[in-house]
This record gives C-alpha cells, sequence and structure tokens, in this order.
C-alpha cells in the first residue's frame, strides 16, 4: 500500500482508525508487567519505527486514531513527532492513566491540522468504577472520551479496550473460572457503555457517537457484549457489519477472529462511505516484529479505518 500525505483524504471527508498497537510501552517499563520482557531502548526505538511507518504506508495518515495498549503518554508523543517529521502532519497525542495493573493506556492520536480537539476526559461513575476501575472484578482500562470537531461537525469518540482472556502460567489451573469471570466483566463493561449512549442519544439523537477499540470479544450471541449494544436502545450501528463485511483483526492459534469493533450512532453511520480492515499485522509471521523496515507486524492486531462524509 502506497504511503500517502496528510492531504490525502478530501476536506469534506473524516477518517477514523482504531488500533491496538501491543504493547507501547518504554524502555524503563518494568519487564514483570508488560508481558513482552524486557524492553531495551533499541526495542522501544524499533517498535516506535514500525508503528511510524504502519501510520503513514498502512493506514495513509487517518484524521484520527484510537489507540489501545499505550504504555505512557511521553511514548505516544515521541511516536506523534516521528510520524510529524516524516509526513508533514501536525500529530498531537494524549493516554491518560487507568486502573489497568499492567499500566495500559487508552489514547488518541490526532491531526491538529484537520480536527480538533474540544475534550477529552475518562468515563466515570460508580457504574464505570465497578466494571472498569478500581472496585471492578479485575482493574482494567476506563473508556477514554475524546469529542473532536471536523470542520462544522462535532464527533463525540469512545475508546475502549475490554478484559482480555489473558491467564497468567500460575493461573492455568483456574483458566475455566478466570474466563467466565472474564465474560462477565466483559458484559458489565458494555452495559455501562450502553447507558452512555441511550444518555447521550435520548439527549441529541442527532449526535455522531462512536463506539470504537478492541472489545475483546467477536460474538454476537444476544448475552455477549457485542450482541448487547447491537440490541439495546438506542441501536448502535456495527459498522462493518452494515456494509455487509465478515472479516478479522485479530489471529489465535491459526484462528481468525474479529476483536476491534466500530459501532456508530443512526446519524454518523448515515455518513459512513467505507469501513475497512487494514491487514498488515495479525497474519504476518511474528519474526518480521523485529524488522524496523517495515510496518509489517508492528502489532499482533490489524486496524480498523472508517470514512465520513462531513456535514453541515
Amino acid at each position: 500500500m502506497s504511503s500517502a500525505t496528510s492531504q490525502s483524504a478530501p476536506s469534506s471527508e473524516l477518517v477514523i482508525t482504531t488500533f491496538n498497537v501491543q504493547n507501547l510501552f518504554p524502555a524503563t517499563s518494568d519487564p514483570d508487567i508488560t508481558k513482552a520482557g524486557v524492553i531495551t531502548p533499541e526495542s522501544e526505538a524499533r517498535k516506535r519505527r514500525k508503528l511510524a511507518l504502519a501510520v503513514q504506508q498502512e493506514l495513509e495518515l487517518p484524521a484520527i486514531i484510537a489507540l489501545q495498549e499505550i504504555g505512557d503518554e511521553i511514548i505516544l508523543s515521541t511516536l506523534a513527532a516521528e510520524i510529524n517529521a516524516a509526513a508533514g502532519t501536525r500529530y498531537a497525542g494524549a493516554a491518560p492513566p487507568t486502573s489497568d495493573r499492567r499500566g495500559i493506556r487508552l489514547g488518541f492520536l490526532w491531526d491538529e491540522r484537520r480536527v480538533q480537539l474540544d475534550n477529552l476526559e475518562q468515563l466515570q461513575g460508580a457504574d464505570v468504577a465497578a466494571a472498569f476501575g478500581p472496585s471492578s472484578p479485575n482493574p482494567g482500562r476506563e473508556p477514554l472520551i475524546g469529542i473532536f470537531t471536523a470542520g462544522a461537525c462535532r464527533i463525540v469518540i469512545v475508546n475502549n479496550h475490554f478484559k482480555s482472556n489473558f491467564i497468567p502460567e500460575a493461573n492455568l489451573h483456574l483458566a475455566e473460572q478466570m474466563l467466565l469471570a472474564n465474560a462477565a466483566q466483559r458484559r458489565a463493561q458494555a452495559a455501562v457503555l450502553q447507558a452512555f449512549a441511550a444518555a447521550r442519544l435520548a439527549t441529541d439523537p442527532q449526535e455522531w457517537l462512536l463506539i470504537t477499540g478492541d472489545f475483546n470479544d467477536g460474538s454476537t450471541a444476544p448475552d455477549s457484549p457485542l450482541g448487547r449494544l447491537l440490541r439495546g436502545e438506542p441501536q448502535l450501528i456495527h459498522l462493518l457489519f452494515a456494509a455487509g463485511i465478515r472479516d478479522y483483526t485479530f489471529m489465535r492459534e491459526g484462528e481468525t477472529q474479529l476483536l476491534d469493533h466500530m459501532l456508530a450512532s443512526p446519524a454518523m453511520a448515515a455518513a459512513c462511505t467505507a469501513v475497512t480492515v487494514r491487514h498488515f499485522n495479525s497474519h504476518v509471521h511474528p519474526a518480521l516484529a523485529l524488522d524496523p523496515t517495515t510496518p509489517a507486524r508492528s502489532s499482533d492486531h490489524d486496524a480498523l479505518e472508517a470514512r465520513f462524509t462531513l456535514t453541515g
């Protein structure tokens, strides 16, 4: 896929991408919590280099990127600076701390030449703390809300990273119980988002609202997290499914899975002109993660992109 410049998309078009970048931690990170082993200055620089190439060559410089698995805000700002130096963009980044025990954060990159960040905050409240935060069974990542303006449009994006099914080796004997607990926590997390969407759209049914990120689940069964969000009130629209696309963003032991999603309010979904999974990671041999000259295998997830026509 060819590289692009920040002017590649028409001014009437907004491109939003969600991307789990897999352990973008700085070299100062504790190896006991990264799951990536010891991160050296060299391996950190290689990771940033590959992600900078990915944003330029594979993602083609979207206006807004919702990111998961950020280690801290400094490394995200450094990544933005590397992209800007190479592509002439003006990306800014933000990734506030979460309750996650490993220090994983959610973040945004946005190009200030194309969009304006009006507000950035984490979802708050007792229900959020019980599903995502300190009082949850397994403290994780509170959803990050970014409110952006592009042209005359105001867009509310809720970036998520639901509870995963990772089980530490020491707890493998409890795997069945832990998997059930993880699934229950994801359902609670989906319920929080559904209530948030209902409150927002009750106030303004025409609001552009996008709930996106890594849900760590692809099931559409009625009792699944995704099923609950798609069958709730108000109805959110899965942009891939609405386009008749069945794809994947992750592979585990040769099995493809769709873990990354974009669910839009009806008004925003009506303005969606295209939705695409950008495949350059999940099907690629993991050894390419060590090659700094290619964006391939810059993460274990593929990115999901949606394009929207801006309106007044």
